[in-house]
């Protein structure tokens, strides 16, 4: 699950167009910013930053067996409080 807040229109058109939500946080993280007027921005990820984004996808499946070791508390509005690990 994506902390990032969707529109209704954004759900549906992410779901007509096979656009899930970890595609999404890659874009926003690694995308380029264009500014289109009135606070609106535009962001995708150029090729030159596909490098970075599949670095980060690397490292971080690497360590993907030691998240059932971890756990996030969530507030009533989708926020992550806090992160940790699970005492033994």
């Amino acid at each position: 699950m994506s902390a990032t807040i969707l529109t209704k229109h954004a759900i549906n058109r992410s779901q007509q167009r096979g656009i899930n939500s970890v595609m999404i946080d890659l874009i926003l993280s690694f995308g380029d910013e264009e500014h289109l007027g009135g606070g609106v921005k535009k962001i995708h990820i150029h090729s030159r930053n596909l490098k970075k984004a599949t670095k980060a996808l690397d490292k971080a499946l690497r360590k993907v067996d030691k998240l059932g070791g971890m756990y996030i508390i969530e507030s009533p509005k989708g926020h992550v409080i806090t992160a940790a690990h699970i005492a033994n």
